[in-house]
């Protein structure tokens, strides 16, 4: 049943209690004659039997994951999206608040798949990377062309041009394949779509894999996680990519917060075309009902305790928590550790689980401290030259805080990029690290003292433009708005209205004209030394963007802006480019003035016919 409703072989130990059924090994239950033995066979037992872990209790709750309790139905709803996918891709959303346990059931489905041989991808968004154009599908590909041989092969298989725009993203393509030709001009028709469709390409080819014998090929799926943080760029591609599911088997499972993609916003309305289509699936989750926390706590506290304290436990860890499935998590973690050293109280105050992540982070040594406060400057995610570079501890002291760090489970380290993924000099090998969860970050940074936070701010964004110099231009555009906002946070303001200008031009190279306008308007309001440049390049993208009025202020102010140095040229180009605007209004008149007064700011009869 398994192998024909599911697709699915099971796991180990379903094989032995097969075996052992089928040699009568099994002992009957204390009080049931051995016929009350028999195993049901039902659907929802079967489906749930490949990922939902057995409730026993573990040796040390801290150093286990928690198991899936209270999600059958959104977990059947889950397994049954994916097996309706045929010739056409489905997208599926797991929507709910913050906390709830979307990314767990969401990994959880990604491990399943992945024991079934299964190509999966994981995007995930991060709030401080809202400016960064692309970065969850840059950091995925990047991961995945590390995975497997037959991966990079599947890719390098793709035809030069579709490898030669993807480049624009990935320059690492370009050791894979040393004779791509160079890209089309960026500002030539269709080039947008082209981009696009080149990155689809590439996407396709490594979530693609060869079937079986005899068997049909397994969707492969990409997770885009937390996309309430999304930046425009990467919903301009995820857009691209919903609308053209049909013909292309894939499963695109995205999580967001509900209370943070309210009724107008993109995402909505993209899920509600998917839906119309029949393309989607929308599964919201809810908080754990009391009986669900109360199956949670078996399973993760020390049993002695579970046995002693049951009935109170739960009942105060349910009116705690109020269900939020990591709320119990982190009190059950607290509560596990108390118990393990033999704390007379295992409840810290009454307060939330702001008190909980205080008590969490107290243990931890000055040193070790001093690291956590640095990395919580640098980000959810960071690296670890990155973090030694800007707290200027010594290699043996930043690798022993972050090993204390690691052991008191408030980071982790992140699987490693594989081969394919280091090869070339676009590659950054350097071990990266993730904060336990983001309101662990948060109450770090807020206990920082401003002072401490400018401080660490200017070391960051020096380390990170250090970095920035020893690679081509593409990675090092990538970092330039996470440079520009340090050094604004760290009171810097013209060394990051440089960086905003330059995070402008290289989001404007990828079509990110959203992100490239705040770009230039933060260098504006910091005061960049040449305005005149970003107001004309502001003009520029809002005009591709149909905001003419805007437009026509922005070369206005380009044109005032101009110093009595500036070239008849640049006043001509600025005067054309009014024209060009005033005639896609209609105003025929205004367009005819600026032109002529084009044609006149060049140098005689010859220049003003060309």
């Amino acid at each position: 049943m398994l192998d024909q409703e599911l697709g699915v072989a099971p796991l180990e130990e379903t094989t032995q209690l097969y075996n052992t059924i089928k040699e009568n090994r099994l002992a009957a239950p204390a009080g049931q004659p051995p016929a009350a033995t028999a195993v049901s066979t039902s659907n929802a037992a079967l489906a749930l039997a490949p990922v939902l872990p057995p409730a026993s209790a573990p040796a040390s709750a801290v150093d286990r994951d928690p198991p899936l309790v209270g999600r059958t139905a959104e977990w059947g709803a889950l397994l049954g999206a994916y097996r309706a996918i045929g010739a056409d891709g489905r997208l599926v959303v797991l929507e709910g608040e913050a906390g709830i346990g979307k990314t767990r059931l969401a990994d959880a489905a990604l491990q399943l798949l992945r024991g079934q041989a299964t190509v999966t991808l994981v995007a995930r968004c991060y709030e401080g990377e809202l400016n960064l154009a692309y970065g969850p599908f840059v950091e995925a590909l990047r991961a995945a062309l590390g995975h497997t041989p037959e991966t990079v092969a599947r890719v390098a298989a793709l035809a030069p041009h579709w490898l030669s725009e993807a480049a624009r993203l990935l320059p690492e393509l370009h050791t894979l394949r040393p004779d791509l030709p160079p890209p089309p001009p960026s500002d030539s028709p269709g080039a947008q779509s082209r981009f696009f469709e080149a990155v689809r390409q590439v996407l396709l080819a490594v979530l693609s894999q060869p079937a079986p014998p005899g068997q049909p090929a397994r969707p492969g799926a990409l997770l885009i996680d937390d996309a309430h943080w999304i930046d425009e760029a990467s919903l301009d591609l995820l857009t691209y990519l919903v609308r053209r599911l049909r013909g292309q088997p894939v499963c695109l499972l995205v999580t967001w917060r509900g209370e943070q993609v309210p009724a107008g916003h993109r995402l909505r309305h993209l899920l509600a075309e998917a839906l119309r289509a029949g393309l989607a699936d929308n599964i919201p989750l809810g908080r754990l009902t009391l009986a669900a926390v109360t199956e949670l706590a078996s399973a993760m506290m020390p049993s002695d305790t579970a046995t002693q304290q049951s009935a109170g436990l739960v009942a105060r860890l349910y009116r705690e928590t109020e269900g939020l499935p990591y709320f119990v998590v982190e009190y059950l973690a607290s509560l596990a550790q108390a118990a393990e050293s033999g704390a007379s109280e295992a409840w810290v105050a009454p307060g939330g689980v702001r008190h909980l992540l205080e008590a969490r982070l107290a243990p931890v040594d000055e040193a070790a401290q001093q690291l956590l406060h640095t990395a919580a400057v640098i980000g959810r995610s960071f690296e670890l030259d990155t973090l030694q570079a800007a707290s200027g501890r010594s290699d043996e002291e930043t690798v022993a805080g972050l090993e204390a760090l690691i052991g008191a489970g408030l980071v982790h380290e992140a699987p490693a990029p594989g081969p394919a993924a280091r090869s070339g000099a676009t590659d950054r090998p350097d071990p990266t690290y993730d904060f336990d969860h983001e309101k662990l970050r948060s109450l770090v940074y807020e206990q920082t003292s401003q002072a401490r936070r400018r401080l660490l701010h200017r070391r960051v964004a020096e380390a990170l433009s250090a970095r920035a110099r020893h690679w081509p231009g593409a990675r090092a555009g990538a970092l330039a708005s996470q440079v520009a906002q340090h050094y604004q946070l760290a009171g810097h303001d013209r060394e990051a209205a440089e960086y905003f200008q330059l995070a402008g031009e290289h989001a404007r190279a990828l079509y990110a004209n959203g992100d490239a306008l705040a770009h230039y308007h933060s260098a504006l309001a910091l005061g960049h030394p040449a305005p005149a440049a970003l107001h004309e390049a502001i003009g520029d993208l809002q005009t591709l963007q149909g905001d003419y009025t805007a437009a026509l202020s922005s070369y206005a102010a380009a044109t005032t802006g101009l110093g009595p140095d500036a070239s008849t040229t640049t006043r001509a180009g600025l005067a054309h480019k009014l024209g060009n605007v005033y005639q896609r209004r209609g105003d025929w008149e205004l367009a005819e003035s600026h032109f002529a007064e084009a044609m006149a700011a060049l140098d005689g009869g010859s220049a003003a016919g060309a």
